[in-house]
């Protein structure tokens, strides 16, 4: 008999957004309408948040990886309270010799921040650039991080 606690247990609590090298091995682009794996990334963080607010569970801490660069404006709205224990954004390449971060997240509108989160669910960013925004880089409420 299949449960709501089996079925959850095999829900993606993992995302890779942008293009990498397991995608590009098999011919794949990132697109928002794939899953998210590493094989089928999504185009954008937006898309990961999106479906964690559908469909999170509130005991699973979240993870993002980001490849390259990713162009867009994020919120994290409150309606991730209820569907995330935390969310970590992180660069999927690390730093560079210099230990500046490899992966970007860059503001598709440089006129408002291109990152705000809206939950009281801790978010943690980690080895990404941000970048791009003359408004604001980052707007967070009291449970978010950067390092």
């Amino acid at each position: 008999n299949l449960t709501s606690s089996i079925i959850s247990s095999f829900a993606r609590s993992l995302f890779y957004v942008g293009q990498n090298s397991a995608s590009e091995s098999i011919g794949n682009t990132a697109t928002d309408e794939n899953p998210g794996s590493a094989y089928a990334p999504l185009a954008t963080i937006s898309r990961a948040i999106n479906i964690i607010a559908a469909t999170g569970d509130s005991s699973t801490d979240y993870r993002i990886f980001v490849s390259g660069t990713v162009e867009e404006n994020v919120e994290i709205p409150s309606d991730v309270d209820s569907k995330a224990k935390s969310i970590l954004i992180k660069g999927a390449n690390g730093l560079d010799s210099n230990r500046k971060p490899k992966d970007v997240l860059k503001a598709s509108d440089s006129e408002i921040a291109v990152l705000v989160t809206k939950t009281t669910v801790p978010v943690t960013i980690e080895n990404l650039k941000i970048s791009g925004s003359s408004f604001r880089g980052i707007t967070a409420g009291s449970s978010s991080s950067v390092s």
